[in-house]
């Protein structure tokens, strides 16, 4: 369904609203009257800026560029939040290195005689 922009002519406020093609000039309500669909230009994004690519340091300009980049290279767009994830990712793969070697310091530890064990634990 498109999206359709409607003015009220007492208070001037615009409102956006879906509808069907066919009911389109059907506009909503507004201080008791329908609101009258207005026509405004469409959106329009403009081109990604240019940039060099952190791989290869090609200049990139424009998206078909980026996709091709990124396909020529294997990559993929960076995603917002990856760096949160990689930081918890990264604590969990430390804590996990940190529970093997405390097991393998406490295996060598047992696995001296009693005599080392009590020197080494008075310091």
């Amino acid at each position: 369904m498109p999206m359709y922009s409607f003015h009220c002519s007492r208070c001037d406020k615009i409102k956006d609203g879906y509808r069907h093609v066919s009911e389109r000039h059907n506009g909503p309500e507004c201080c008791h009257q329908m609101m009258t669909m207005v026509i405004v230009p469409p959106a329009v994004a403009p081109d990604l800026p240019g940039y060099a690519s952190p791989v290869t340091g090609k200049w990139i300009e424009g998206r078909s560029a980026r996709r091709e980049d990124l396909r020529r290279t294997g990559c993929r767009p960076y995603e917002d939040g990856e760096r949160e994830e990689y930081n918890r990712q990264a604590a969990y793969a430390e804590k996990k290195d940190d529970a093997e070697r405390y097991e393998a310091v406490a295996r060598t530890f047992y696995a001296l005689p009693e005599s080392r064990r009590r020197a080494l634990s008075r310091g």
